[in-house]
């Protein structure tokens, strides 16, 4: 007897939006009475930010339709809620908070509408998420930005994500549930569920499509979802603007995030199968090992305040102590890196500290690559990382092209490693006494600017060095920068030359000064003036991609080992926000929500890339057909209706 095994129900995502933009929540509603038009089968289930409230009333609908004699009252919720939305005023959502510590508004009036809602479709308001029988769960966070399930228990829907654990799904009360994963930090106060604060996944997330696929690993299914809205901010950009521009810019990413994660995860699976089919049959003589360029992520905790002059204070002052911790943390991390290979090198963003961490590390990769008889690539810095990726790229430089560098240049880490034994807020920035200069960002990096514009000068004898290009002096380091448009652009060496596609658009890395360069990726939001540089208004490169790893694995022609070195969340993977976060902690520490959530995709999605393209290595060896290297031509396909 011949037995079809039927691809399981899909998941359906609904994520439209924020609670703000309600014509984009009416659209997504439009296409949830479509599902249910269709018949769609349905398995579960899963609502982000505004699409809760749709996940909520489609999922009333489907129990209306299985279990009619418990739940027939449900029929026309979808009805009810566009009536409801089409016709609302702003009063009858939200109202204004008298003690604004917590959020400007609170969501009572809405809550006092979906408690009549669920009355009238229910004939109680008081019920748990289970008693609905279906599988549907309501996505919100943490205070550190850990995704929170409520809904129908279930112990398969848990995984481990870089540093944290997700899941399992617990029961809650509906109402609790669904108007805390509609309160966005600042504007709106949370809601506690079973007595723990939770808020809104928006922006620290977005798009909730790479946690279900995690979340279902042990049972793929089909995901039907729509893109969710992401507007980057359109404003002028000041001090004020800069960090609510950053936070709408982390939101359209962390959507891209996740949508390359679901199509690599895609192309991932199909090869795994079809290496597995394959396999059960080894051709003669066995299979090789398949060897392939690897990716290893070196790991050191954000040490000492978040607020920036505090950290360089405290890192000056505790200089040498945190030099000997960095280096005990770093013990081992190295082990087994193919040092005797071509490799990329990230210094990522992390602070004052985080320099001193860079350091350190930089004097193990040059052990390992002196020992090893590799070379270093390509050296990428973001935020603060320009500073340790700078002197690096000098050294190595001056070691491959004595005749475009003196002496000095051989002992360029040393300088910098002077350079913070005696640092001060003063040879960094200084303030902005021009009011229109200080709206535009409170400090400027000039006293920087011109240490490093007198270094290079004794790097390389050019005594105006300020045109200088990375192709000049043979440079081998590229800075990230963040654009207004939410995109990063990449300054550096243009030969050989370095592009790929990414959502849309081409990314090339182009030719700039080196010193300006440096400056515009490291001109933190709020803190530093916007530099303007190649016809944009760069601000800091961490500020659009605080892990730029896929960037780095995909600009290159061929894929290279890739050794990216991040300042991670303070020890403990936490900023330590408390609970229930304050007004101050939302206007200064949001970023400390969505660099950890940005961080933690590309880490994995990184890491999956690395691990596919040594699958189809061993593809290759088996015989096997296998598509064409993508990286430098991949764009993500939008989903109108699934995946």
């Amino acid at each position: 007897m011949l037995h079809l095994c039927m691809p399981p129900d899909p998941s359906i995502v609904f994520q439209s939006a924020k609670l703000g933009d309600i014509s984009k929540i009416l659209e997504e509603l439009a296409w949830a009475e479509k599902l249910l038009l269709a018949d769609q089968p349905v398995g579960r289930v899963f609502g982000l930010s505004g699409g809760n409230l749709v996940a909520l009333a489609f999922t009333l609908e489907l129990a209306a339709r299985r279990w009619p004699e418990k739940w027939g009252k449900a029929k026309g919720a979808l009805a009810d809620l566009r009536l409801f939305l089409t016709n609302h005023r702003s009063w009858q959502i939200r109202s204004l908070n008298l003690n604004p510590w917590y959020g400007f508004y609170n969501l009572r009036p809405l809550r006092r509408w979906l408690s009549q809602f669920l009355q009238n479709h229910s004939g109680r308001t008081d019920f748990r998420i289970s008693e609905l029988g279906v599988p549907v769960y309501f996505c919100a966070i943490d205070h550190d930005a850990i995704p929170t399930l409520h809904g129908l228990p279930d112990e398969s829907l848990q995984c481990d994500y870089p540093f944290v654990h997700i899941g399992p799904p617990c029961d809650a009360l509906i109402l609790d549930a669904v108007i805390a994963s509609l309160s966005t930090l600042l504007s709106t106060s949370p809601t506690p569920v079973n007595d723990k604060w939770v808020y809104d996944c928006r922006p620290a997330a977005s798009n909730a499509v790479a946690w279900i696929i995690d979340l279902q690993a042990s049972d793929p299914r089909p995901i039907l979802r729509r893109l969710p809205y992401t507007p980057v901010r359109r404003w002028t950009i000041n001090w004020f603007t800069s960090s609510f521009i950053m936070h709408s810019q982390a939101e359209q990413n962390q959507s891209f995030l996740a949508e390359y994660y679901a199509d690599l995860w895609q192309r991932h699976r199909a090869l795994q199968q079809l290496v597995n089919d394959f396999s059960r049959v080894p051709p003669e003589g066995g299979q090789a090992a398949a060897v392939y360029p690897t990716i290893r992520h070196i790991d050191l905790p954000y040490i000492g305040s978040t607020e920036a002059a505090t950290n360089m204070r405290e890192s000056v002052a505790n200089r040498q102590v945190l030099l000997a911790r960095f280096e005990a943390l770093l013990a081992g991390q190295f082990d087994s890196f193919p040092f005797d290979e071509p490799a990329n090198i990230i210094y990522g963003a992390g602070g004052f500290s985080g320099i001193l961490g860079g350091l350190t590390a930089a004097r193990a990769v040059n052990q390992g690559f002196r020992l090893g008889g590799g070379h270093i690539q390509q050296i990428y810095g973001v935020s603060a990382g320009v500073l340790n990726g700078f002197f690096h790229a000098v050294e190595v430089a001056a070691r491959r092209h004595p005749g475009l560098y003196c002496p000095a240049a051989q002992r360029a880490l040393k300088d910098l490693e002077e350079f913070m034994a005696a640092c001060t807020p003063a040879r960094i920035a200084e303030l902005n006494k021009n009011p229109a200069r200080f709206w535009s960002g409170w400090a400027n990096l000039n006293p920087l600017e011109n240490f490093l514009r007198e270094r290079l000068a004794a790097y390389t004898g050019v005594v105006h060095p300020d045109s200088l290009t990375f192709d000049d002096i043979q440079l081998p380091m590229t800075i990230v920068t963040a654009r207004a448009d939410g995109f990063s652009d990449f300054l550096g060496m243009t030969s050989p030359e370095r592009k790929m596609r990414f959502a849309g658009r081409v990314i090339q890395v182009q030719s700039a000064a080196i010193l300006r360069a440096m400056i515009a990726g490291w001109s933190m939001n709020t803190y530093i003036q916007p530099t303007a540089l190649n016809g944009q208004l760069y601000t800091d490169g961490g500020g659009t991609f605080y892990d730029i790893g896929l960037f780095a694995a995909c600009l290159d022609q061929n894929l290279t080992n890739q050794l990216n070195i991040h300042l991670d969340e303070p020890d403990g993977h936490t900023y330590n926000l408390g609970p229930h976060i304050n007004f101050l902690h939302i206007i200064f520490d949001t970023q400390n929500l969505t660099f950890p959530e940005e961080r933690r995709r590309m880490r994995a999605l990184a890491n999956l890339l690395y691990e596919h393209y040594r699958l189809r290595r061993t593809a290759q060896q088996l015989g096997l057909e296998s598509e064409d290297d993508f990286r430098q031509i991949w764009d993500i396909p939008t989903p109108p209706a699934g995946l």
